[in-house]
């Protein structure tokens, strides 16, 4: 077996993984948000960016378990 599940290419995808989906949640609440109101970041946005994140590295996770390395 020996093979590491977590390498170093593996830590940049979470990395970039987890940039994506903030870059995702910033499109999504500048879509949302009122323009003559500039832009206000709510409780509700704050957790979808916790949500966001967290289920962001779930999915690598589950990833690095599934895909074999070589």
């Amino acid at each position: 077996m020996g093979h590491n599940l977590f390498n170093v290419s593996r830590l940049y995808a979470l990395l970039l993984i987890v940039v994506a989906s903030i870059l995702g949640w910033v499109a999504l609440v500048l879509l949302t948000d009122d323009p003559s109101t500039g832009i206000r970041v709510d409780a509700a946005q704050w957790w979808g960016l916790a949500f966001t994140i967290g289920i962001s590295a779930a999915v690598w996770a589950q990833k690095c378990l599934t895909i074999k390395t070589h």
